[in-house]
């Protein structure tokens, strides 16, 4: 079995099986004949520079965060930036006579263990009315994988919302589940500032409402207002963000998209 190269992490060419570092394979590299392995491994880790610094200087900030604003654009534009960084390593790999294997993003641990089927998709008819000035959008893998089942944004106001719909099955305590959906948020933002959960009223349902502020992962901060409301079978939780200075002036709008849960 060739090994297979990681991104940001140091990695010796020539051992059978290398361990993923919390990040993504960039590729499976051939040993190259007559080359010793502390030349191969230079090698590697100057493709890796190379492959890293074309996505720094991408400019992405602009085109993924500030052009009609997604905060979606974090998970698309690290898809990209993937896939952008394992084309740059392939290539400068390949110059240097290495063959180089597509990755494989399975977890490493068992190489012959079988694939994991995807979760199907829950299904509800429990949906967001889009007012006027909003767009649906089509939802990235990643987030459809998070149990995401929405989303659509606001370009004239700057506001972004994703909608997700669970079963009340098993879940008996309210504002616990509500701590635990602002709770997985603030595990996902460095920096975060939040608000207390207040209970409130969507269309004569019980509900649980607060915000976070934080910063993803590219250092842009955004505020989250997050709702959770209570269905007799199901819970939805909507969740809306927007850039911090445009929060005060939209978020009232943002807490009444809410009352366009509909279909419990």
């Amino acid at each position: 079995m060739k090994p297979q190269i990681h991104n940001r992490c140091a990695v010796g060419l020539l051992t059978l099986a290398l361990t993923a570092c919390g990040t993504f394979p960039l590729g499976t590299v051939q040993p190259q004949t007559g080359k010793t392995a502390d030349q191969q491994q230079l090698d590697t880790l100057s493709c890796k520079d190379q492959a890293r610094l074309a996505v720094e200087t991408a400019g992405r900030e602009t085109q993924d965060f500030l052009l009609g604003l997604t905060i979606i654009g974090a998970p698309v534009a690290y898809e990209r930036d993937k896939a952008k960084e394992r084309e740059v390593f392939t290539s400068c790999m390949q110059s240097k006579g290495y063959v180089v294997r597509p990755p494989s993003d399975e977890a490493s641990g068992s190489a012959n263990a079988p694939p994991v089927p995807p979760k199907a998709p829950y299904v509800t008819s429990v949906r967001l009315n889009l007012p006027a000035g909003w767009q649906a959008q089509p939802l990235p893998e990643n987030l459809a994988r998070a149990g995401w089942q929405a989303y659509a944004v606001n370009r004239n106001t700057d506001v972004g919302a994703l909608l997700s719909v669970t079963t009340h099955d098993g879940i008996t305590d309210m504002p616990a589940y509500a701590q635990t959906r602002r709770a997985a948020l603030l595990n996902s933002l460095t920096g975060a500032v939040l608000s207390e959960i207040s209970q409130i009223d969507i269309n004569g349902r019980r509900a649980f409402r607060a915000s976070v502020t934080g910063k993803v992962k590219t250092g842009q901060s955004f505020t989250y207002l997050g709702t959770v409301i209570e269905g007799p079978k199901e819970i939805a939780v909507l969740l809306t963000w927007t850039f911090p200075g445009n929060f005060d002036q939209q978020k009232d709008a943002m807490g009444q998209l809410a009352e366009n849960v509909v279909g419990f």
